[in-house]
This record gives C-alpha cells, sequence and structure tokens, in this order.
C-alpha cells in the first residue's frame, strides 16, 4: 500500500494571535470539561484532503504555486466574533459574523486545483470557523455564551499553509509544510 500523509489547507495565525484566543477562552472553557485545542494548533481549516498520495501532494504544490496568488487574491481582515457550541457534536469554535470575499474566492480556487489533482474533496459547503475545544461534556447554554463578553479578534489574513496533521494519544500533531503568500493589500 502506497504512503499517505493527512494533510489539510489552513489559514495559520501568527503565535499571538493564537495565544490571544487560547487566553480569552480558556478561563471560560476549564469548567466545559472538555479537551482545548492546543495553542499552538489554532488555525481555521480551509479544505481537509485527508490521506494524500505523494504524487498528489506534489501536484498540489505546483498547482498552488502556478495559480500565483499573491497577485490575484488579495490580503484580508478577519474579524472572528462569534463564538458558537454545538452540542450534537461536543464541539465550540469561533466564527465571523461576515466572510470576506477573498477568502470565499480562496477556497473556490484551492478546490479547484485540488480536483486537478485527483483529490476527492468532502461535499459540505465551506465553514469558517476557529475550533477551540472538542468532546465537551458539559452543556454550555448559549445565553452562557452572550455573558462571556467575548472581545472581537482582528486577523490580518496575508498568506495560507498545506499543512501535515498526525494523530498520537495525547492528540493531534500539525507541521505547516508550505506557505503561500496573498496579494498585499
Amino acid at each position: 500500500m502506497a504512503e499517505t500523509e493527512r494533510l489539510f489547507l489552513a489559514l495559520w495565525p501568527d503565535a499571538s494571535l493564537q495565544q490571544a484566543i487560547h487566553t480569552e477562552f480558556n478561563r471560560h472553557l476549564r469548567h466545559c470539561d472538555g479537551r482545548n485545542i492546543p495553542t499552538p494548533n489554532i488555525h481555521l481549516t480551509l479544505l481537509f484532503l485527508g490521506n494524500v498520495l505523494a504524487d498528489q501532494h506534489q501536484c498540489l504544490e505546483t498547482s498552488i504555486s502556478e495559480l500565483n496568488l499573491s497577485k490575484s487574491i488579495s490580503a484580508f481582515d478577519l474579524k472572528l466574533d462569534r463564538p458558537v457550541y454545538r452540542q450534537r457534536q461536543q464541539i465550540l469554535w469561533l466564527e465571523p459574523d461576515e466572510i470576506p470575499e477573498p477568502l470565499e474566492q480562496l477556497v473556490k480556487v484551492l478546490r479547484d486545483a485540488c480536483t486537478s489533482c485527483g483529490l476527492e474533496l468532502e461535499s459540505r459547503s465551506f465553514k469558517a470557523h476557529v475550533t477551540l475545544a472538542r468532546k465537551i461534556k458539559k452543556r454550555i447554554l448559549p445565553e452562557k455564551i452572550q455573558t462571556w463578553g467575548v472581545k472581537p479578534f482582528h486577523w490580518q489574513v496575508n498568506e495560507f499553509a498545506l499543512v501535515e496533521s498526525k494523530t498520537f494519544a495525547s492528540g493531534a500533531e500539525y507541521t505547516v509544510l508550505k506557505r503561500w503568500p496573498l496579494a498585499r493589500k
């Protein structure tokens, strides 16, 4: 059986934004009896690619590089301002109230690049969010979230990344394999 890598495309915040998000939500989540996302793993998934063969990986990197997104899709501001709890999935995330047009464009062109390399993508539509905690055992009431007084996080998105995911008993470990810049504003 051929070797594969478990990959995804993501917006990857710098360490200071990861820390700010972690600090803000850690004080609320420590009472939820769930598994908080480790600070270095905080990100926004653009497309989950799953298990990718080496030739598909190479095709994808080449295809994305040839798109020359540093000239076609502008960097953008992403305002993360709405915590959302999904009881059935036992997950809490942070999402934007509004999706910037360049983010929608980026996902579309990346989806096309992935399918041109033979990758089968999930059929569900893109949902911009940053996962904060999983496997939350204590129910979080929506009105409780509203009392948290969470400040909006402003993220200047200048690039996106190809990331490898490895799963261990202790949790997931992510490695950024390659970054691509977006057009300067």
